[in-house]
Formats: C-alpha cells, structure tokens, sequence
C-alpha cells in the first residue's frame, strides 16, 4: 500500500489529527539549508573550483564528456504557434496560432513544447565546435 489510511486522512483529506506532523514552507526550508553551507559551497561555481585547483599536469587527464538524455525533439516544431492547444503536442502548425503572445512558440524553442530542431543542431554544433568530445 502507498498510503495508509493515517496517511491519506493527514494529507490528502487534511481532515484527522495532525500532533506527529508539521506543515514545512519548502521554499523556506530550501534556503534555510542552503544557507547553512560555507561560502564555497553556496556559490555555483563549486565544481569549477575544484577543477582551477588542479595542478595544470592532472589537467591533461581530463576528457570531455557529453552527456545528453532523453530528448526529445519535435520535426514539426513551428515558431510563432501556440505553445498551449491542450494537445498532447503543441508549438505545430495544427496548434493553431496564440491568443496571447505569451503562448507564441519561440524560435529557439518552449518551455511547453518538445525541442525545436534549431535548438536541437545549435546544441550538437555547440558540442562539436566547442568542446570537442
């Protein structure tokens, strides 16, 4: 069982006794935790610390890694269509044009929408050019 009935009564239904639980504010408990690191850590440069640590000999070692998972790109992908057609695919020609321009499909991609496939060639040109895997 996922639930229990404790469980589904104390947070779903939010209708029995609630004494062995407290309600936390996620964003709250998020900075607070992020907070309590040292400067080094709260900073998002982290990793790339590390590396400009490294003795320059150590450097060589390194190799560059691509890793990309789960993509999906979208062929019928069409910028300045609607980003919300309340279709299982939207940013197409079939999605019909937006309402708002907010819903217009941009030419790099959408946040609602599968990969656009410039998006998609300027990543693997990226990879290519740049970091030479």
């Amino acid at each position: 069982m996922l639930l229990s009935e404790l469980d589904l009564c104390t947070f779903i239904l939010e209708v029995c006794p609630n004494d062995k639980w407290e309600k936390t504010d996620t964003e709250e408990f998020v900075f607070n935790k992020v907070n309590e690191k040292s400067d080094e850590l709260r900073k998002n440069n982290f990793v790339q610390n590390l590396y400009d640590k490294m003795e320059k000999k150590d450097k060589k070692d390194l190799i560059p890694v691509v890793l990309m998972s789960d993509l999906h790109m979208d062929y019928g992908y069409q910028e300045g269509m609607s980003n919300n057609c309340f279709k299982p695919l939207c940013c197409r020609a079939e999605s019909g044009l937006p309402t708002k321009d907010s819903e217009r499909a941009a030419k790099w991609g959408d946040y609602n929408c599968d990969l656009s496939p410039i998006a998609m060639r300027a990543t693997l040109d990226f990879i290519k050019e740049e970091m030479k895997p």
